[in-house]
């Protein structure tokens, strides 16, 4: 939403975020569906809320590098 907004502001035109046409970013909808899936499984161990959120950043970070390098892969420049 806010980052499509600055990127208009920033470049002067409306920059598309992603590879589909329009402001549809499907990784925030399959990083939520991880999210959530993780903290189900994780609440079984009811670990501390800080190692939580660390174990849900890292495999967030993952989702971005590895998405990252395959659209690098396949010559298609999201950032």
């Amino acid at each position: 939403g806010t980052r499509i907004i600055f990127r208009r502001f920033e470049h002067k035109k409306w920059v598309n975020p992603g590879f589909l046409v329009g402001p549809y970013l499907p990784i925030y909808g399959i990083g939520l569906v991880i999210l959530t899936a993780l903290h189900v499984f994780l609440c079984k161990y009811n670990l501390n809320p800080i190692l939580t959120i660390a174990i849900m950043g890292i495999c967030m970070t993952l989702l971005e590098l590895l998405t990252g390098l395959f659209f690098l892969n396949l010559k298609v420049r999201l950032w």
